[in-house]
């Protein structure tokens, strides 16, 4: 398998570890339905997959975990049938712009937005909102290999940046992303 272009572009072994990682959590997810439930219990045995050994050893432990639990959120409900896209395609910023042609929610996606990007610390709360909202709305989500490196580099300008300039470009409009 190759990696995807996004993740390429970064520190190789930051790239590797950080797919490996949703190679684990892909394989797990499908294999054991009582996982990504565990994964959102708090103070749960979850088992050390590959790549985590990278980010204990690096000091982004939490951002592995946190983006392992997103991927919990997002495929939580699976078992309806949710199996595409296991690895998502994109930035945050044009997941979270998959939302804006969804009459109903108005502004709301332009509000995760600002609220993901204002934040100085990681922005966990607003992330898992993006995501609960991607999954409920059916919209593919973040490329979760790239987010792991996106936030181990948090609140670097370039990848707010990124992540605006992503959701305002609307790049993948009229592709089969939505």
């Amino acid at each position: 398998m190759t990696q995807p272009e996004s993740v390429q572009d970064q520190d190789p072994e930051a790239a590797e570890a950080a797919l490996r990682t949703v190679n684990w959590l892909r394989a797990l997810a499908q294999n054991d339905p009582a996982f990504l439930p565990g994964l959102l219990r708090k103070g749960a045995f979850v088992p050390r997959g590959p790549g985590l050994e990278y980010a204990r050893d690096t000091g982004c432990e939490d951002v592995y975990w946190g983006v392992c639990k997103l991927f919990a959120h997002y495929y939580r409900s699976s078992a309806r049938g949710r199996t595409s896209g296991w690895y998502g395609s994109g930035s945050m910023g044009a997941a979270v712009s998959r939302l804006s042609y969804i009459e109903f929610l108005g502004r709301g996606p332009e509000l995760y937005l600002g609220a993901l990007v204002r934040r100085r610390g990681l922005p966990w709360r607003e992330l898992t909102r993006a995501c609960e909202s991607l999954r409920e709305h059916d919209r593919q989500p973040p490329e979760w290999s790239r987010l792991i490196l996106d936030l181990t580099h948090w609140p670097r300008r370039d990848v707010i940046r990124t992540w605006t300039a992503d959701f305002y470009s609307r790049s993948w409009k009229g592709s089969s992303y939505a």
